[in-house]
């Protein structure tokens, strides 16, 4: 019979400090099966899942899963990306701007 608990089971996301320590959540109600969405670091390394979950009169739950993690490489992400719109436009203000002032540079003539 698979174990129901109504009160916090924790999840840790381990490397050598717990980076995110979150509770899990029943999936149904009528399920003992739990889980939980979140987002990994952004850093290089080899965490661990991990869930120690001990009631006193019960046995325990101990267990401990380890991943790999790395983060996107410079040529893995977006081609586009939405945050460096401004950056963007000013560049290619820039360009035109340029653009703008060589033609007044070139088309002005002296007066003698």
């Amino acid at each position: 019979m698979p174990y129901v608990s109504d009160k916090q089971i924790m999840i840790e996301f381990v490397m050598l400090d717990p980076y995110i320590r979150l509770p899990l959540k029943r999936a149904d109600n009528n399920s003992a099966n739990y889980k939980i969405l979140f987002k990994v670091p952004d850093k290089h390394g080899i965490f661990q899942f991990k869930v120690n979950y001990r009631r006193p009169g019960y046995n325990f739950i101990s267990e401990a899963t380890k991943v790999t993690v790395r983060p996107f490489n410079h040529n893995e992400y977006d081609r586009y990306l939405r945050q460096a719109i401004p950056y963007y436009l000013s560049t290619w203000g820039t360009v035109v701007g340029f653009l703008v002032f060589i033609v007044f540079f070139l088309l002005d003539k002296e007066k003698a």
